[in-house]
């Protein structure tokens, strides 16, 4: 079961495989009954139409692995853990139940307006879920989909003549189940190491407790194990030497005093020649400075004791960003602050962020540092190779940002 919550494929498996076993059992009913056009949906649960029970036992098995998916969909851990998601996965349990009930009660009308709301409603959460996951396209075509959903479910009910709407709208909740499962089926696999043995992938989208929480260090390279020792006889020891007689010390001869050294004269200093220039002279070297070009600053380091040891043999992605300011002259601060930024260049307020995914949360995040007057970079792991680039694009931002505050500093002294 454990490997059923981390399977994506799995997933969608359940779902297709519910689309499929419905889609066959209405084809055989219409195929028994004959004339698509000339009855209604319900009329082919009843026993007079079909002995056999075909669309009966399609809506029991369909409603069954329908409630298997919902199930699978509320504890599958790639799921974004927000309320509307666990809203949808409930409603598609619920609706998964009532389309069994409507099977063995063979399409009771209470059952059937039953099923129609549910199913409606988990349409409605599952456009609300692609809107704030920020799925634009996806939203789009679904959203059409609910509101066919909609019209067709209830005019099946209101007009009980024209029964090609029971039909429709059979057909678009069948539609609407494979495109869901289609999305997990052809997703790419997620990596999950949960099972015995091994260890949970850190997904801080999943989890919102745990952003912006320090990476463990990685453990240090083994060392090499000392060669063992091998024993060697130890060496016959040396005869001792004879003591010689010492040699009496001579007696030093006085040393004459030395002479004192004249002292040198000092030199006199050489005042320089200043240049006397008329006003227009000094008026047009004047202009001249003021049009050469002020030197862009260069980023001021801060303290060295200030900052945290770069990890050098480290290769992870946010290593590698760090390893690459570095050597720009940039020096950065760890997990700094009220909001825990991983990479924080304090002096000119840039802030850096390395992560696996993006989460819609972060805007939040972003808009409370960025109005403390801070300048955000976020970067996915997988677009860093060697760093250089975003450590330019850094390094560009540093520079604005100091020079940003010279000037402020320098008009508010005028």
């Amino acid at each position: 079961m454990a490997i059923a919550f981390s399977n994506e494929r799995i997933l969608g498996g359940v779902g297709l495989f519910a689309v499929i076993i419905y889609a066959i059992a209405m084809v055989a009913a219409i195929v028994i009954v004959g004339d698509f056009g000339s009855h209604a949906l319900s009329e082919l649960y009843k026993p007079a139409w079909v002995s056999s029970g075909e669309l009966m036992g399609g809506s029991v098995a369909a409603g069954v692995l329908l409630l298997i998916f919902g199930v699978l969909l509320f504890f599958c851990r790639h799921e974004p853990k927000i309320f509307i998601a666990k809203v949808r996965s409930i409603l598609l349990i619920l609706s998964g139940a009532m389309l069994a009930v409507v099977g063995f009660s063979q399409a009771n009308e209470y059952a059937v307006y039953a099923f129609i709301v549910l199913i409606s409603l988990a349409v409605i959460s599952d456009v609300l879920l692609h809107w704030i996951t920020d799925q634009k396209a996806l939203m789009v075509f679904i959203a059409i989909l609910m509101i066919l959903i909609i019209a067709t479910g209830a005019l099946s009910q209101i007009n009980n003549d024209n029964n090609i709407f029971g039909f429709a709208f059979a057909i678009f909740v069948m539609l609407w189940i494979l495109i869901n499962a289609l999305v997990r089926l052809l997703a790419p696999a997620k990596a999950d190491t949960s099972a015995k043995g091994g260890k949970k992938e850190d997904d801080a989208c999943s989890d919102p407790s745990r952003r912006n929480v320090p990476s463990p260090k990685p453990y240090p390279a083994k060392q090499a194990e000392p060669q063992k020792k091998v024993a060697v006889a130890p060496p016959a020891p040396k005869p001792e030497p004879k003591p010689q007689p010492k040699p009496e010390p001579k007696k030093e001869e006085p040393k004459p005093a030395p002479k004192p050294e004249p002292k040198p004269e000092p030199k006199k200093e050489e005042i320089p020649k200043v240049k006397v220039m008329s006003s227009k002279e000094a008026a047009a070297a004047a202009a001249a400075r003021k049009k050469e070009p002020e030197p862009e600053p260069e980023p001021e380091p801060e303290p060295e004791e200030d900052y945290e040891d770069l990890d050098m043999m480290d290769d992870t992605p946010d290593a590698l960003l760090r390893r690459a300011t570095w050597n720009k002259g940039l020096r950065c601060r760890r997990y700094y602050g009220e909001h825990q930024i991983p990479i924080a260049f304090v002096k000119a307020k840039v802030a850096v962020f390395v992560q696996p995914e993006p989460c819609p949360e972060d805007n939040l995040t972003d808009d409370k540092i960025r109005a403390d007057g801070w300048k955000v970079f976020r970067y996915l792991e997988k677009d860093i190779t060697d760093g250089k680039e975003q450590a330019e694009e850094i390094n560009q931002a540093v520079k604005e940002n100091l020079k940003a505050e010279r000037a402020a500093k320098k008009k508010k002294k005028k």
